[in-house]
């Protein structure tokens, strides 16, 4: 296979912010029949098994996370995207709590909204809740719930991006 270079990289104008707006989680498998990724990596069609959806957690701001870092082995020719989310719910109760325990236990998938509107696919392979800290905190100031919430997966492909138009049919909120 050659790999060959054919397109610019522009310098975009300032105004991109940082962080994310909301995660949602899926534990259904994607199904692959009627899935469309073009070949820069953007999602035309999703669809979940049995007709699944995503369900969402909106996040306060600064409170979330995504990240794709590419390790690559020159030794051995290959290569991977290390897919990392970490976010915040916060306040304890017992429906969040149940909420976590089931997440934990499946392979998940998710979608991100970042604070600029883009939609984003992670850990498309599936992948695990590995930490969570719930706390109560200590003073009346201090954060309470679910902290420090790391989903992570190791994946053949870089992030996705999602067409905005098929959010609805696949989100729960």
């Amino acid at each position: 296979m050659s790999c060959v270079i054919n397109s610019v990289v522009a310098k975009d104008c300032r105004g991109s912010v940082g962080g994310i707006e909301w995660v949602a989680y899926a534990s259904a498998e994607i199904d692959a029949d009627n899935t469309t990724i073009d070949s820069s990596g953007n999602v035309t069609a999703l669809a979940l098994e049995g007709g699944a959806k995503f369900y969402k957690i909106s996040l306060e701001k600064e409170k979330g996370i995504a990240s794709s870092p590419y390790t690559g082995s020159a030794a051995n020719g290959t290569g991977f995207y290390a897919h990392s989310i970490v976010h915040t719910i916060e306040k304890l109760s017992a429906n969040k709590r149940k909420f976590l325990d089931t997440a934990r236990k499946a392979r998940v998938k998710v979608l991100v909204k970042d604070n600029n509107g883009n939609y984003l696919l992670y850990c498309y392979t599936g992948g695990t809740i590995e930490s969570y800290n719930p706390t109560t905190g200590t003073a009346f100031g201090d954060f309470n719930g679910y902290d420090a919430i790391t989903i992570n997966s190791n994946e053949p492909e870089d992030v996705y991006f999602v067409d905005a138009s098929l959010i609805a049919g696949i989100l729960q909120e």
